[in-house]
């Protein structure tokens, strides 16, 4: 089942039942962008990544930079945040991030039945 037929069901159940629900909905404009390294190498670190790879991940996440010629002068800009664009790897760096974040909430006490699952979040409805 995917999450939109599962917030379907969910939101025609709680009509049916008259309980309290409370739905929020994130469109991850730009996620790339602002994904934070640190966020994206804790993660890995706590999905059991060896520490060596995660070493190998930060010196070439850390310090980017960008370089933009305006006519004859080329400067370079730092890059502070964000994964790169077009690289393979960038949505799994997302994901992981938002992985992260998500395991650290505490649903233990919130959501829903359906389908004999209790559902308290739903990560994502398409894209990924």
């Amino acid at each position: 089942m995917d999450n939109i037929q599962a917030v379907s069901q969910l939101v025609e159940r709680i009509r049916e039942y008259h309980l309290p629900l409370e739905l929020l909905f994130v469109d991850y404009k730009k996620a790339f962008d602002y994904v934070e390294i640190n966020a994206v190498l804790n993660a890995l670190v706590q999905a059991g990544v060896d520490p060596a790879y995660v070493h190998l991940l930060e010196q070439c996440l850390s310090n980017t930079s960008t370089f933009i010629q305006l006519f004859e002068q080329k400067m370079k800009i730092p890059v502070g945040k964000g994964v790169r664009q077009g690289d393979t790897i960038s949505p799994k760096f997302f994901t992981a991030a938002l992985q992260y974040a998500m395991l650290n909430l505490d649903w233990e006490e919130r959501g829903y039945p359906v389908n004999c699952k209790k559902v308290s979040n739903l990560r994502f409805a398409d894209d990924i």
